[in-house]
């Protein structure tokens, strides 16, 4: 199966000087939800001792559009964050980071899960990939993709 990138999108490891591109980024994705589930919103003051390790800034024409975050423990790649600004939704971008995301996954025979909080539009985006829900509470959902697959190629 052959994926076509997305004009001009590039992926770039993080800096320490994209952390808050990626707090606000965080924001305009999460603070609805919390809002909606928990009552209340609160940013997190920073991105933690471990930043920017496994992050990545997702360019569109050399402008960052995006972020996500990997992290891996045995046999599983967690995609700890997948933000897009809203006028980069919808075209594509995330299509192709998250194949390139299943493929690494395809490649190392790991399966893949993230945790969204409930009620979270990204579900149906990532049930179309392949994942299944594997676990429901209040506020959260909890999704894997097992890929047993051949990794995917793209042209450009």
């Amino acid at each position: 199966m052959k994926i076509a990138k997305p004009c001009h999108v590039s992926l770039r490891r993080a800096t320490g000087e994209d952390e808050p591109f990626i707090l606000e980024l965080e924001r305009s994705a999460l603070r609805r939800l919390s809002e909606a589930i928990f009552g209340y919103w609160t940013p997190r003051p920073g991105m933690g001792e471990t930043f920017p390790d496994g992050s990545w800034i997702i360019q569109r024409e050399n402008e960052d559009v995006g972020c996500f975050a990997l992290s891996e423990r045995q046999n599983v790649l967690e995609i700890e964050q997948l933000y897009l600004l809203p006028d980069a939704r919808n075209c594509g971008i995330g299509n192709y980071v998250l194949t390139r995301i299943l493929t690494l996954a395809a490649v190392k025979h790991h399966s893949v899960q993230i945790v969204l909080l409930a009620e979270n539009d990204a579900q149906r985006f990532l049930e179309r990939a392949g994942f299944a829900v594997t676990a429901v509470s209040s506020t959260r959902i909890f999704m894997e993709c097992l890929c047993s697959r051949e990794p995917h190629t793209w042209t450009n």
